[in-house]
């Protein structure tokens, strides 16, 4: 319950932040603003501006020009300290035909080549025409005919590293020198940087490049913007502001879509790994009791967590075309990935009940629910492509959909692999453990019996010797007795078992045995249930039980010793009890080598279905129940 609970609560965790109106809500700097919108595309970190020193040179100006421009220059020197700023022919000492009649790329003027200075030359040509200034002296842009043009510009502007040229159409009578300064320095500052028109809100700019009507009025963001431009930490100035306006996240997106785009995708992997761990521990081994859900709830998870992952790499990718969007269809789109759960699940169910079967070999299985599965997840899309356009999809198939659902089918037939190979090792474990368990026992029971046999001649060739001085006849038929004994111990040195009857049998000689040693002092009734006679039971079972009521109870009795053994059915349970005449039984647990041994023989052959208990009242009885079964 715990995991699905987690699942869904990162479903609904990706849903809200990709349906949540984003918003950066930090103090905003509007000139930076400003700076932002004008130089950065949102999508690359790069901006553009003259690298070498900023040169002009005029063609066709008139002297009143010239002294306007030089003016200008003065004032952009003031805006740009860091810059250098001057007309083409005092900073090198040729004129533009000088300049360019015998030049080499290796030229070198005050530290520049002259590759930097042809890259930031701007180029003034004046040329006469009509303006039609209006009365808030906006200039109407009107391409390949009057006004101020720039016939070049769309050319010029797309690669800011060629040399600009600036074509002017003026008319020295129309203007007065405010307006006309006012034109040229606009155009001068349109030369000096690319910038971006995006910004609807800054309309009109003096930097506006692409609509008719423009502004020549220079506001204090242009100057803001011109010299924070060239200013050399300008990068670096402007990330401090993002960083301190903005998120972390949007100043990676808006400063490296790329790196952006990696953080997106490692997200990505990173849910997908953890969501599929828990999946896969959710649903292994699980089993419905409709068979139909063992596929419907997998693959339900696997289509809803498709789409989540596939809507949150896009919405962190494009994290800043997504600022203040609302995507209020999300949620409505589960509803039709509940469509597509269905015929997957159906789909998948339906071939596998029609041609796989439980006698397939494991290969063939193998292959079969890899290329079912991979059916059944193309099915959806291709009943969708097919009703809403009708037409061939063969295009489908090498999309990027095509290879996702193949790396769902080949991912199943991993886990299938691997379940069936983990099976494998574990089924052989088992059987390796069964096995080795299987000789620990015998081992057992054999050092067991082991025990058994020197334990019991100990104490009969005591008693011979004992008697030897004083019946030759009681000694002899010990002896052969006991010759009896170990014969039965030898014939079944290699079996664990033995039946009920031969058990019994060597219990009558090791009684006879002890019999002659006590004489008429000791007698004994055996009572066994025919029915029960070939049954089968661990060797030495019952001969530790009579031999401890002989050593700890007839032995040490002084009138006439009495021993009953009685083997019955009780509840489809063997019972094996042994009943004597002798002292109790002391209170708490009973020790002793015998006992100890009985105890190991039940515990490894029966575990916890047999049981050894001893009782005083009403009779001296020590009994073993064991199942009849095992």
């Amino acid at each position: 319950m715990k995991k699905i609970i987690l699942l869904v609560l990162i479903l609904i965790a990706i849903g809200f932040l990709v349906t949540s109106k984003t918003s950066e809500k930090k103090a905003k700097n509007p000139n930076w603003e400003y700076v932002k919108n004008k130089l950065f595309d949102g999508k690359t970190a790069t901006f553009k501006k003259l690298k070498g020193p900023i040169l002009v040179d005029l063609r066709n100006a008139s002297k009143t020009d010239s002294l306007l421009i030089a003016e200008i220059i003065d004032e952009i020197r003031d805006i740009l300290p860091h810059k250098e700023v001057d007309f083409l022919e005092s900073y090198t000492g040729k004129s533009y035909s000088q300049f360019f009649r015998n030049y080499s790329y290796d030229d070198v003027y005050n530290g520049y080549t002259f590759e930097d200075i042809i890259r930031s030359l701007i180029i003034f040509e004046f040329q006469k025409g009509k303006i039609q200034p209006s009365s808030n002296q906006e200039i109407i842009r009107t391409y390949d005919d009057y006004g101020i043009t720039n016939r070049s510009y769309k050319t010029i502007r797309r690669n800011i590293n060629r040399t600009h040229k600036a074509f002017i159409w003026l008319e020295a009578d129309v203007f007065n020198t405010q307006l006309k300064k006012d034109i040229l320095k606009g155009e001068l500052f349109r030369s000096l940087c690319l910038v971006n028109d995006n910004n609807p809100e800054e309309k009109p700019s003096v930097f506006d490049k692409t609509s008719l009507t423009i502004t020549t009025k220079i506001t204090e963001k242009d100057i803001f913007l011109i010299r924070k431009l060239y200013e050399p930490d300008f990068l670096n100035q402007f990330e401090n502001y993002l960083k301190s306006s903005y998120s972390w996240f949007y100043k990676i997106s808006f400063l490296n879509k790329n790196l952006a785009e990696t953080i997106s995708i490692f997200t990505i992997l990173l849910i997908a790994v953890i969501v599929f761990f828990l999946l896969f521990s959710l649903f292994k081994n699980k089993k419905c009791k409709f068979s139909f859900f063992n596929y419907f709830l997998p693959i339900l998870f696997i289509w809803l967590y498709l789409f989540a992952l596939s809507s949150l790499y896009y919405y962190l990718s494009s994290y800043i075309e997504n600022l203040s969007k609302s995507y209020n269809g999300y949620w409505f789109v589960y509803i039709r990935f509940l469509t597509a759960t269905s015929i997957t699940s159906i789909t998948l169910f339906t071939l596998e009940k029609l041609f796989l079967r439980k006698q397939l070999l494991f290969t063939f299985d193998l292959i079969a629910k890899v290329i079912f599965t991979f059916i059944a997840f193309c099915t959806p899309r291709i009943i969708e492509t097919l009703i809403s356009s009708n037409t061939f999809i063969g295009n489908y198939f090498f999309s990027l959909e095509f290879y996702l659902f193949l790396s769902i089918a080949i991912g199943r037939g991993l886990l299938i692999y691997l379940n069936h190979f983990s099976a494998s090792l574990v089924k052989e474990k088992n059987i390796e453990l069964s096995r080795l368990k299987e000789v620990n026992a015998q081992a057992e029971t054999k050092l067991l019996q082991a025990q058994i046999n020197p334990h019991f001649l100990y104490n009969s060739l005591n008693s011979i010797a004992s008697l030897a001085p004083i019946d030759a006849a009681k000694t002899q038929k010990m002896a052969h007795s006991l010759s009896d004994l170990f014969k039965y111990s030898i014939n079944r040195k290699n079996e664990n078992f033995a039946t009920i009857k031969d058990e019994i049998e060597m219990v009558k000689t090791y009684l006879e045995i002890e019999t002659i040693r006590f004489g008429e002092h000791l007698q004994f009734t055996i009572n066994v249930d025919s029915s029960l006679e070939n049954h089968k039971i661990p060797l030495f079972l019952i001969q530790p039980l009579v031999e401890n009521a002989v050593k700890h109870g007839i032995s040490k009795n002084v009138k006439e010793g009495k021993i009953n053994i009685n083997i019955e059915n009780r509840n489809n349970n063997i019972l094996i009890s042994v009943s004597d005449n002798g002292p109790n039984f002391p209170e708490g647990l009973i020790s002793g080598h015998g006992l100890q041994t009985v105890y190991d023989l039940l515990r490894l052959n029966y575990k916890n279905k047999a049981s050894l208990n001893w009782t005083n009242e009403p009779q001296k009885t020590i009994a073993i129940s064991i199942p009849k079964t095992a």
